[in-house]
């Protein structure tokens, strides 16, 4: 009995120590983000605050800690690195042997003619343990390919937290804005309705014409009806931004900011690419690329022969309190090498290398989509800030000519009417500006959604998660 454990571990040691564990080899991938050139200190997206700090307003930091507590995407994406971590739980457990234990009972009773009835009676319990050796690294690659997107489900909860962060933030600009177009219409559809004042009388003075009251008339009707397009609009933003916070679209909601809140302007030259380069998004992608590659090693492990160490200890009698005076034990040890399977295995390893080329090919493509949202947010913004100063030129302009008319009306040069008429001209330019403020805002958050801003660590958005409300910060 001792020659044949001796030959077996002499015959199985020698293959074991031969091993050679497959691991991945990943290249050094070139994307644009290496030739990517900028002069902008990378502080100015990656600080120590979170990045809707710009604004300076505790409105929109509660918003945000409102959002992060309650946002069901946000609670989605914590479950799904619940799912991950369950995953790579169970993939690490092939590191260990598994053993099954067994109680059975059977009865049997058997007639043949001209005999008596033969009973059978018998009980058995068994241990049952078996193990495979990791001898090619074929676990350990599907434990690491599983650890890997427990990373990428992190990276993925941040990304969503990033995206949300900024869509509040849109929202949350858009209403102000409208707020104040809101107040601009109903000063115009004052100073129209007096305008149309003067020109009644007139009228009646057979100093105008008919038609230039149905003209003011048309005017003041489409003010007015601008007027309800954007009580209609701030009512469907506010139940958006209720939405996002993780409350019923119907549910009071209070955006108290009057003004569209500044910002510090564009630094000179583009952004570094260590900034583009923290974002959750390209970080996932990255990491796609090396569980994919982990991938192919466990495929390629799975090719070559597996050594399977297994063993049994059973008992059996006939009367359950005998039953440990009757038992057997067996260990074997086995060592399978697959020969034909139609070339699942073979097709198994090109598939997932091609799935890695894949995974490349997305990253790469993922950097560049970076590269442009980024370029794209700075180009809007620097063409937004050039028309704000026109806009600014010509507003200056506009109250100049106001108090040319106020003086030229005062010293009886001309009527009412035309002072109205600038007035309204002002208050037209206003609110083209208050667009394009807003307008160039939106850019801004768009750049710092490309490039990865800033947002709450990871354990404080999980924590916020598993509370149901918001943490203190």
């Amino acid at each position: 009995m001792k020659c044949k454990y001796l030959l077996l571990t002499v015959l199985i040691l020698p293959v074991v120590f031969s091993c050679t564990v497959f691991k991945p080899e990943i290249s050094q991938i070139e994307t644009v983000l290496d030739n990517s050139k900028g002069s902008a200190a990378a502080s100015f997206i990656d600080n120590e605050t979170l990045w809707w700090n710009i604004f300076e307003s505790p409105e929109i930091s509660k918003l945000m800690d409102k959002a992060f507590g309650n946002n069901f995407n946000i609670k989605a994406a914590y479950y799904r690195i619940k799912q991950a971590q369950a995953s790579y739980r169970k993939s690490y457990s092939g590191y260990y042997p598994s053993a099954d234990l067994s109680l059975e009972r059977s009865y049997n009773k058997q007639k043949q003619k001209n005999l008596d009835a033969v009973t059978t009676d018998k009980w058995s319990l068994g241990l049952n343990v078996s193990y495979e050796a990791d001898i090619w690294g074929k676990t350990s690659a599907e434990a690491e390919s599983a650890a890997l997107q427990v990373d990428i489900s992190r990276y993925n909860l941040k990304g969503s937290a990033l995206i949300l962060s900024t869509d509040i933030a849109k929202a949350w600009v858009d209403i102000i804005a409208n707020n104040i177009k809101l107040n601009t219409l109903r000063e115009q559809l004052k100073l129209n309705q007096d305008i149309y004042s003067i020109l009644e009388e007139r009228y009646y003075s057979s100093m105008a014409d008919l038609i230039d009251l149905y003209q003011q008339e048309s005017v003041i009707a489409n003010i007015r009806s601008q007027i309800d397009d954007t009580i209609s609009e701030i009512k469907q933003l506010k139940q958006s931004l209720n939405v996002l916070t993780g409350t019923h679209p119907g549910a009071k909601i209070s955006v108290v900011t009057e003004q569209i809140p500044e910002i510090n302007p564009l630094p000179k030259g583009g952004l570094p690419a260590s900034v583009l380069k923290n974002r959750p998004d390209l970080k996932a992608s990255w990491l796609k690329v090396k569980s994919a590659a982990w991938n192919v090693s466990s495929a390629k492990a799975a090719r070559l022969p597996s050594l399977r160490l297994t063993g049994s200890y059973n008992y059996s009698a006939e009367k359950l309190a005998d039953i440990f005076d009757n038992w057997a034990l067996n260990l074997a040890g086995s060592l399978i090498a697959p020969i034909i399977d139609g070339g699942s295995r073979k097709a198994e390893v090109a598939r997932s290398k091609a799935a890695l080329q894949e995974a490349v090919m997305n990253y790469k493509q993922d950097t560049l989509n970076a590269v442009k949202e980024a370029e794209a947010a700075m180009l809007n913004e620097k063409k937004y800030v050039k028309r704000i100063k026109n806009t600014e030129k010509r507003l200056s302009i506009a109250e100049k000519i106001l108090k040319e008319a106020e003086r030229r009306y005062y010293s009886g040069m001309s009527d009412y009417s035309a002072v109205l008429n600038q007035r309204l001209n002002i208050l037209e330019l206003k609110s083209t500006l208050t667009d394009l403020k807003s307008s160039r805002i939106k850019s801004r958050i768009d750049l710092y959604k490309a490039a990865g801003g800033r947002i709450p660590e990871l354990n404080e958005i999980l924590k916020e998660v598993k509370n149901g409300r918001t943490a203190e910060k």
